[in-house]
């Protein structure tokens, strides 16, 4: 419980709320809350079995957890397309930032297309293209609308819901909001995948409690094991730029790797300056 409220001080601004994986003979939901840490690895903040799945349900939850965590809800949250969830959060965390999780969008469109998603790579480069890459709303819109029309989706169903969606899920609405790279499918994958490892689908209660306690440490093994491999991390390149170097110094291993990459994509650029105020990249 305590390593779980310092987890949820330090790296609580952006939470993953799961309900999706039933884990117990009793079919009853169990709701994981997840967010990542500064190693980028998945964290669990806490859990809880629910008898079902109301409005009223989804309120008790968020308020006691953030009761339990000191109060303070996140900046932004993650979730499936739950309405119930939505009314709820509404209530009780209202200033945080609502989005839901591309795994559950993408499941929802991998099955209500079909064949076209699953084996038509020219569509599904082009689609992943619009949703992740498009950073206006309008160039969204547009290469939407172009998308569905050329291979007549338009009118389905799923689809045009999805759509109506658009600023809960696609990236030029979620763009300017501290989301730590949870909005890619995998750290939602990677939970349920933990879940599966951990917890069989038809555990008793017993059970269940026992695993999910291994699950927990579990990741607390996986976390020193990256504290320790940051603590003796060389950085074994020639190259090392002033603010590298700075870098390095204060960020764990796997947070200096992306940064690095940034460094390296800002390095393919050349700045210009035309007059006083004006730039040609």
């Amino acid at each position: 419980m305590v390593k779980a409220v310092i987890s949820m001080l330090y790296f609580g601004d952006v939470v993953t709320f799961d309900t999706t994986y039933c884990t117990n003979i009793y079919k009853m939901p169990f709701g994981l809350f997840v967010g990542v840490n500064n190693h980028f690895q998945t964290v669990i903040f806490g859990g809880v079995m629910m008898r079902n799945e109301t409005t009223e349900s989804f309120r008790w939850v968020f308020k006691e957890f953030i009761k339990l965590m000191g109060g303070k809800p996140p900046q932004t949250v993650l979730t499936d397309q739950c309405k119930s969830m939505t009314i709820a959060l509404g209530f009780e965390w209202p200033d945080s930032y609502h989005l839901w999780c591309k795994w559950h969008v993408m499941k929802g469109i991998r099955e209500a297309l079909g064949p076209l998603f699953t084996k038509n790579v020219d569509f599904r480069d082009e689609f992943f293209t619009i949703v992740n890459e498009m950073l206006s709303e309008e160039e969204f819109e547009t290469a939407w609308y172009s998308l569905c029309e050329r291979y007549k989706i338009d009118d389905n169903p799923f689809m045009i819901r999805t759509f109506e969606c658009r600023s809960k899920w696609a990236k030029a609405w979620s763009k300017g909001h501290y989301c730590a790279r949870m909005t890619s499918t995998q750290r939602s994958e990677s939970a349920n995948m933990m879940l599966k490892r951990f917890v069989p689908i038809n555990s008793s209660m017993n059970h269940f409690v026992s695993q999910f306690n291994r699950l927990l440490h579990d990741r607390d093994r996986e976390e020193d094991r990256q504290e320790d491999q940051t603590k003796q991390f060389v950085m074994k390149h020639e190259r090392l730029w002033p603010i590298e170097r700075h870098a390095v110094k204060l960020y764990t291993k796997a947070t200096f790797k992306l940064f690095r990459k940034e460094v390296d994509k800002a390095a393919n650029y050349v700045v210009s300056g035309k007059g006083l105020n004006f730039y040609i990249i």
